[in-house]
């Protein structure tokens, strides 16, 4: 009995609510639970932060190099420093225009308000502190790791490698 405990765990944890919890791009709707069988990288992003540039730079080549296997969420907020304080369309232009994107940016949101930060944290156990908070998911949907503003988007890539190499990484949750 106890290992079907542990199965209804992991499944619950698996199909998390935050997969479930709709984002938006436009008119198009995207829940993380249509990336099952990619790596999908959750990131609150901000134009005028000083990590923007290296971010965004590697962000473009990281999804360059992963291609179908890795999903990019770019999610705009306003929260730390109001360092994205233009609306959606205004972001993603200038952000198109800067660093030929290749991944969508969503619509904005409140890192303290809305139902889809309420539950990457429930299920993560962190909430971002500054801009560029990322979040990296498997393809079976588990949060793997989050990493601070600090951390550049190739230690995400780098343990991405790890993951399809079979390799556990350093500081799972």
């Amino acid at each position: 009995m106890r290992d079907f405990n542990l199965f209804i765990c992991i499944v619950s944890f698996v199909y998390a609510d935050f997969t479930r919890v709709p984002l938006y791009e436009g008119d198009e709707t995207f829940q993380i639970a249509d990336a099952k069988g990619q790596f999908v990288i959750i990131v609150n992003v901000a134009s005028h932060c000083g990590y923007t540039e290296l971010n965004y730079n590697q962000l473009v080549s990281i999804k360059e190099e992963f291609g179908d296997k890795l999903k990019i969420i770019a999610i705009p907020t306003n929260n730390f420093g109001e360092q994205e304080p233009e609306d959606v369309e205004t972001i993603r232009k200038n952000m198109n225009d800067k660093f030929s994107l290749n991944f969508p940016i969503y619509e904005k949101l409140d890192v303290e308000k809305d139902e889809f930060w309420k539950e990457l944290e429930k299920y993560s156990g962190f909430a971002p502190r500054w801009n560029f908070w990322k979040y990296l998911v498997d393809p079976e949907g588990f949060v793997r790791r989050v990493y601070a503003h600090w951390e550049e988007p190739n230690v995400v890539a780098a343990d991405i490698r790890k993951i399809i190499q079979g390799r556990t990484l350093h500081e799972e949750l």
